[in-house]
């Protein structure tokens, strides 16, 4: 089991370098960022379906996405400064790790979901003796 823990860890890593295919491709910056976490997101998807895992980014709390975001940003941001796609992927993986490393080490989770109800609505203050005031149809 530590083995597909593991796994999951660097997945979201080197999958989020999908990022540099996309700004190769010319999508820009926001279209980079997408292209990356879904790329990380489809592969660690993949991976689970493979070993017969439930899918790891949805995971109540976890971090998956977050990581892999943080790592494909980091990748574009270093990518749009001219930083070499080899240098910007190693800093790429080591964010993705770090951030989700960080995650699993402090529990640092998202909080979960809850149910919002609507207040129900009060009803019409009544006039003493339960009874609707004088001008009402009631009293006639």
């Amino acid at each position: 089991m530590a083995d597909h823990r593991a796994r999951r860890r660097r997945d979201g890593a080197v999958r989020s370098d999908r990022g540099s295919k996309a700004l190769s491709l010319g999508v820009g910056v926001a279209g980079a960022l997408v292209v990356g976490v879904i790329g990380a997101i489809g592969g660690g998807m993949l991976r689970d379906v493979m070993l017969s895992l439930s899918f790891s980014f949805l995971h109540v709390g976890t971090l998956y996405a977050v990581a892999a975001g943080a790592g494909t940003a980091a990748l574009v941001l270093l990518a749009e400064l001219g930083t070499p796609i080899p240098i910007a992927g190693v800093v790429c993986l080591t964010v993705t790790t770090l951030v989700r490393l960080a995650a699993v080490r402090f529990d640092w989770t998202f909080p979960e979901q809850f149910v919002v109800r609507p207040r129900r609505p009060q009803a019409p203050p009544r006039a003493e003796g339960g009874r609707l005031g004088a001008g009402s149809a009631e009293s006639d």
